[in-house]
């Protein structure tokens, strides 16, 4: 090993410092000794030179991979962030699926449920319109057993019914009569100059009335029907001088043929007219229930009008006593 000889008297401090550090500077653990001669301190400092910037290397390295792997963290949080949107979104959309079939299966139901309803009311119509139907058939039944039995009492058991050509007449006793067209215009057959009990057609038309009335009065109650009565003489036997018992048996009573002319001549007409006859009963029945509630709105527009009139007096006489006003014509003296 050289020894330097260096004059310090001559050094300034700081290379008297520097001197002084230089061994602390020049020591390796790599080294044996410390460089003396100027290779050995370029090798030296070449050495050292290369091992810092390998250290910068590494430490950019270590930089680097620290991006690195900050950034494949923050890839990760944002990997998981996008993954827990997509989640959201699709549980937000299958909960709208469900809301969405919901709805529709509350409106199906709603709409089955409005169509029960619809068929309920249109079974309640058509039933209701049944029993009208089985009611006015009722009604037309019993009016026709009525009519059956009057005319069952007059000896006409086979004639068809027709309610339309019944009216009932009265309130208290409902006598039931047969609607004629032509019961005005029959006329007597015979002579009604000829002499006997039955020759006046007045006398006659009178007592078919009155027999017809207290028919159509007993017609309620279930009677036998009477054999018709036969008189001991009639116009034809006497005018032939016949014996009256084989005539009448074999002619009949003069009024019974005439009634049974009538009855079937009202038959035609009866079974000619019926459909018309319950046209015509439909459109007045129509006609009157349109007057009575016509009616019926009049009466109760009157009974308002008396109401305000009668609550116009009423203002009236308080104001007047209140004030002693007479209609705006100032107080009373």
């Amino acid at each position: 090993m050289t020894d330097y000889k260096i004059n310090v008297e001559k050094l300034s401090k700081s290379s008297l410092l520097f001197l002084l550090l230089l061994p602390c500077l020049l020591h390796h653990p790599d080294q044996t000794h410390h460089p003396t001669t100027k290779r050995e301190l370029k090798s030296f400092v070449s050495r050292k030179s290369g091992r810092s910037v390998r250290s910068e290397k590494q430490k950019r390295r270590a930089e680097e991979e620290e991006e690195a792997a900050a950034e494949a963290r923050l890839a990760e949080i944002r990997r998981k962030r996008e993954e827990k949107k997509k989640r959201e979104a699709e549980e937000k959309r299958k909960k709208e699926e469900e809301e969405k079939k919901k709805g529709e299966e509350e409106e199906e139901q709603e709409r089955k449920k409005k169509e029960i309803e619809q068929v309920v009311k249109e079974k309640k119509e058509k039933e209701e319109r049944e029993k009208e139907k089985r009611e006015e058939e009722n009604h037309t039944k019993s009016v026709g057993a009525l009519v059956q039995a009057s005319i069952a009492r007059r000896g006409k058991r086979d004639l068809p019914i027709d309610v339309d050509s019944v009216e009932v007449i009265g309130k208290k006793r409902k006598r039931v009569a047969m609607i004629a067209s032509n019961d005005d215009s029959e006329g007597n057959e015979h002579n009604p100059g000829d002499d006997g009990e039955d020759s006046n057609p007045e006398s006659d038309e009178y007592e078919d009335e009155k027999g017809d009335e207290e028919e159509s009065e007993k017609a309620l109650t279930p009677t036998p029907t009477p054999t018709p009565r036969m008189p001991s003489k009639c116009n034809r036997c006497i005018s032939k001088n016949a014996s009256s018992k084989v005539k009448c048996s074999l002619v009949g009573n003069e009024r019974t043929v005439r009634r049974s002319k009538r009855l079937r001549r009202e038959d035609s007409i009866v079974a000619s007219s019926s459909n018309e006859r319950i046209d015509a009963l439909e459109e007045s029945n129509r006609e009157l229930s349109r007057r009575l509630y016509l009616m019926e709105d009049m009466v109760r527009f009157i009974v308002q009008t008396i109401q305000l009139v009668d609550a116009d007096e009423e203002l009236e006489e308080d104001w007047v006593k209140r004030t002693g006003d007479v209609k705006g014509k100032g107080r009373k003296e």
